[in-house]
């Protein structure tokens, strides 16, 4: 039996110490179909508005490593990563955008909603409410059998106008917010995970996209840098 060649620094094959390494993770929160959601769900048009950012930040990270298995030189690594880079950054703000108008217009409609018939009796409302040792469980109870008359007047007010706590204010907003606008809360709060989700993302693409094209640019910056002295020198 041949003896298998000894493996020494001497018969490994070279390797070009110029060749970044660094190669970028598809990681699991960047697939488009997490963004998902009941509410969401029911618009084709809306959801695929929230998965495009998390789809452009996928495409950005194998772009990247399509141009690490394509050339060695860290210097064409940079420019070229940078322009996709460009290109990815402003089709995901534009999307981030998006959401966030849609999420707004959406608690807008909400808070109309809330807001009930102008009505002149409802700092009488309030009063009433304030003078009650039971007034928040009531105010829920009477949330919870469609009474918005009450629940916009108290809303309406400062909490301590009703007397309850401020936390106590928020909470009976927030069932209101259920109980009256169901639709549109619930498509509000599916936008807001996509929301905070692509912030994420886009935070991450940053620290990872860009650290290795600040890496990879050095070579030219150092250059630059050099020629600089020279130049000021002579």
């Amino acid at each position: 039996m041949a003896t298998p060649p000894v493996d020494t620094p001497t018969n490994r094959p070279a390797r070009d110490i110029n060749r970044p390494k660094e190669r970028l993770d598809v990681v699991p929160d960047h697939d488009p179909l997490v963004v998902r959601g009941e509410f969401i769900g029911r618009d084709a048009d809306l959801l695929a508005s929230a998965r495009a950012p998390l789809a452009s930040a996928r495409a950005l990270r194998v772009a990247v490593n399509e141009l690490i298995d394509g050339t060695d030189n860290k210097a064409e690594l940079a420019r070229a990563a940078s322009a996709r880079m460009h290109a990815v950054t402003k089709q995901f703000d534009a999307s981030h955008a998006a959401l966030v108008r849609q999420r707004d217009s959406l608690e807008r409609d909400i808070a109309t909603v809330l807001s009930g018939q102008p009505d002149s009796h409802a700092a009488a409302i309030c009063h009433h409410w304030a003078s009650r040792d039971s007034r928040f469980p009531d105010l829920i109870k009477l949330c919870g059998d469609g009474d918005l008359r009450t629940v916009a007047a108290v809303l309406a007010a400062p909490s301590y106008l009703s007397g309850l706590t401020a936390d106590q204010h928020r909470q009976l907003r927030d069932q209101a917010r259920v109980k009256f606008a169901p639709a549109q809360t619930g498509l509000s709060q599916d936008l807001g995970r996509a929301i905070n989700l692509t912030e994420t993302v886009g935070a991450r693409l940053v620290k990872d996209v860009g650290g290795l094209i600040h890496a990879w640019g050095r070579a030219d910056r150092d250059a630059a840098r050099i020629n600089k002295v020279i130049g000021s020198g002579s």
